[in-house]
């Protein structure tokens, strides 16, 4: 027996596809390929969850006439203490770096296929596969051998790590850990309570996770945050949890603050002003909340920017904080950046003031910082070893999509899918031993924003990155926390939302009212005939041409050109970009 299916990509571009029900799913996935001409990607359900590659079709929950997307990746770096690994369009991984800090993979080469996401320790990698399997180099007793739990690691969905050690989450909601016993690597004490796990965060040597109750489970060094006795009958419907290098700090659901681990991250003397918080970032030992109001608090060790009172009255309007080792950056509604913490750890920026203007994100090693300003350039500042100087590199670092950074060194990503290294040569700064194993922008095609800015009478970039930063993981969880307490009831089927205390209950949600989050997030819909109303205002845009150019909104709303073989198809594209750039309208970043 058989069903078939529609296959489409998010351009609206579709196939059929027919399958078998003892058949894989990732048979109708190259099927799918086949049928659209396209590479690799991820082949989701309607709901907009992964389907696993190697689950047979009749236990994947497809039905006959079932509406499937295909999602085309892009390329994605992370990052260990020394090292850089690459997740190619194609699923494949290329590492570079210090080769004992996961810098080498070939130990695992053949294995690294089809791979979806990576996470890091301080000298290994951990690689989930589409079937939920998981692959692990570097260093064995940092977690870089797997093999003690390597059974129990199936249909994995999420990995975190501390300094030394990894804890995945799988599909039922439990939780599997190895690496260094005392940095987390032993979870044996804390096992029967980890059930519903959504979300796990760590410090160096320590784990938190979050339960879809709420709660709080800790585990690893006691003194580093492991142990939560003190503050557990706190630790109550709990949203987020940010950690330092000692310390953790979980943000509740009404905008309070609870700490601990050691005394240094001890908020009880800014506890009175930590009030509506909605998001914190961490250094080595200190903490800065951004409120509702777009002010800032900080506390912990002062020299590592736990005391901000030197900038606080530019701290205004406050969107995105990102810290190194001893400093915190802050970027402002202007994009204009303010700095504090230690000088040399990248807390003086006043050499490069005067280039911090339209800022949209910011990465940092352990001494250096790296902004990604609106029209896709890069400015650096910080410690000049550990990637503060990226002069030598100035001229490739144009269109900059995404940073990220190892202790030393830093690799962007441009958006052909380049990637542009620079720091300590040692530490992952030099990939020139890997270049030819990287997409290059000589024999790239041009992405989406080049295409745009190519080939628009309208100043789009800035446009391009309020959408980067509207949909960006953070903004949308944020959003999606405030739909929970402030969303009227409309019908009865929206009853169930008011419900919902964390992010996950509320996707559980909107999947039973047949709503996907890439639905909801683009419209900003209150029900699904407002999210269909929405998106066929924004099919009209963007289908205006004849015939019909391969654009789309593509990962919640950003839009994208998809190159096709077909030059006819390019130039259509280029010729509807004015239509699609000019007729998209920005959500309120309020």
């Amino acid at each position: 027996m058989s069903i078939t299916v529609e296959v489409g990509l998010l351009s609206g571009k579709t196939a059929t596809v027919t399958a078998g029900l003892d058949e894989q799913v990732a048979t109708l996935k190259a099927r799918a390929q086949s049928t659209l001409s396209i590479g690799e990607g991820q082949l989701l359900d309607s709901s907009g969850s992964r389907l696993h590659a190697h689950a047979l079709i009749k236990d994947a929950n497809l039905k006959n006439g079932d509406s499937l997307t295909f999602y085309i990746k892009k390329t994605q770096v992370q990052s260990s203490l020394g090292s850089f690994a690459a997740i190619l369009a194609d699923g494949s991984i290329v590492t570079w770096g210090q080769g004992d800090l996961g810098g080498d993979s070939s130990a695992v080469q053949d294995q690294l296929r089809h791979v979806q996401q990576i996470q890091s320790s301080s000298c290994a990698f951990a690689a989930i596969r589409d079937d939920g399997s998981v692959v692990t180099w570097g260093n064995a007793e940092d977690g870089g051998d797997s093999s003690s739990v390597q059974d129990q690691l199936t249909n994995v969905q999420q990995i975190q790590a501390s300094s030394s050690a990894f804890a995945a989450i799988l599909g039922d909601g439990s939780v599997v850990t190895w690496g260094r016993a005392g940095d987390g690597g032993d979870s044996s004490a804390v096992q029967d309570q980890l059930k519903n796990v959504q979300r796990i965060q760590a410090t160096k040597f320590a784990f938190a996770a979050i339960r879809d109750d709420g709660s709080v489970v800790t585990w690893g060094h006691p003194y580093q945050g492991g142990d939560s006795n003190r503050v557990q009958d706190q630790l109550r419907d709990v949203q987020k949890i940010q950690a330092s290098g000692s310390n953790f700090a979980a943000i509740l659901g009404d905008g309070s603050v609870v700490t601990w681990g050691l005394r240094a991250g001890d908020s009880s003397a800014v506890q009175h002003q930590l009030k509506n918080v909605q998001q914190i970032q961490a250094s080595i030992s200190a903490f800065a909340a951004i409120l509702g109001d777009g002010s800032v608090v900080t506390w912990g060790r002062a020299d590592d920017g736990g005391d901000s009172s030197a900038v606080q009255d530019q701290l205004k309007n406050v969107q995105q904080i990102q810290a190194s080792r001893g400093a915190f950056a802050a970027i402002l509604g202007d994009g204009s950046v303010v700095t504090w913490g230690r000088a040399g750890d990248g807390g003086d920026s006043s050499a490069v003031q005067d280039e911090l203007n339209n800022v949209q994100r910011i990465q940092a090693t352990k001494f250096a910082f790296a902004a990604i300003i609106d029209d896709g350039s890069v400015v650096t500042w910080g410690h000049a070893g550990y990637g503060g100087d990226s002069r030598a590199v100035q001229h490739q670092l144009t269109n900059v999509q995404q940073i990220q950074a190892s202790a030393r060194a830093f690799a962007a990503v441009t958006d052909d899918g380049s990637i542009v290294t620079w720091g300590d040569a040692d530490r992952g700064g030099d990939s020139s031993e890997v270049r030819n194993q990287l997409p290059s922008s000589c024999c790239a095609e041009p992405g989406h924003d080049q295409l745009l800015r190519q080939h628009t009478s309208i100043d789009t970039s800035a446009k391009l990155s309020q959408l980067n930063d509207w949909f960006s993981p953070e903004r949308v969880e944020q959003r999606e926390l405030q739909k929970i307490r402030r969303r009227p009831i409309e019908s009865p089927k929206t009853t169930r939302l008011l419900s919902a205390k964390s992010v996950p209950d509320l996707r559980r949600s909107l999947t039973r009212m047949g709503m996907t989050n890439r639905w909801t997030a683009i419209s900003g819909a209150k029900d699904r005939s407002r999210a269909t109303a929405a998106m066929a205002q924004m099919r009209e845009l963007i289908y205006s041409s004849d015939p019909i150019p391969d654009l789309a909104c593509y990962d919640l709303g950003i839009m994208e050109v998809e190159v096709s073989s077909s030059r006819a198809k390019v130039d259509h594209c280029l010729r509807a970009s004015n239509t699609i750039a000019s007729g998209f309208k920005i959500p309120s970043l309020d």
